[in-house]
């Protein structure tokens, strides 16, 4: 392709994208011939751009993504990407203690009629035990999940016609 002027001054004005559809080009072709010329990127002019400085990189992992987001004024998702990028663990936020398993045997007769009324979350918050737990002795009794607001799925269906 000929660069004309007009089509060089589309270079970092719109994204490299955008600039391929209006000229027909592939999108690759602008890319070379904006390198060439040495003309940044649209998104490197944007506001929406960031270039990181090393006291914000040695942040990353420090604190929750959101947090140094909030403090630089970037987008969380960016932060998250960075980290990523640079292979950044997490940061890692003090976990509650998780609840001890319940034995199968402690299980009496008024526990196992509240499965499937009411959550398994509200129930294990109610026993002291892990959601999980409950979940898991629902599931093994065959019992359905608690819905709010009646049963759903084929079986409601069918019974409400």
């Amino acid at each position: 392709m000929k660069w004309r002027a007009k089509d060089i001054a589309l270079l970092g004005k719109y994204p490299d994208f955008e600039v391929a559809r209006m000229l027909g080009v592939y999108r690759k072709a602008v890319i070379n011939k904006r390198h060439e010329l040495g003309i940044p990127s649209y998104a490197r002019t944007s506001e929406f751009w960031h270039t990181w400085t090393e006291t914000e990189i040695a942040m990353l992992g420090k604190m929750t993504d959101r947090e140094l987001a909030e403090r630089i004024g970037i987008r969380p998702m960016c932060v998250t990407s960075k980290r990523r990028l640079l292979k950044v663990p997490a940061f890692n936020q003090p976990q509650k203690p998780r609840r001890p398993p319940r034995r199968v045997e402690r299980w009496g007769r008024e526990e196992l009629k509240l499965l499937g009324k009411i959550s398994d979350r509200a129930l294990a918050d109610r026993l002291g035990v892990a959601t999980g737990t409950v979940r898991a002795k629902r599931v093994s009794l065959g019992i359905a999940a608690f819905r709010r607001g009646g049963v759903k799925g084929k079986a409601g269906r069918a019974r409400a016609k």
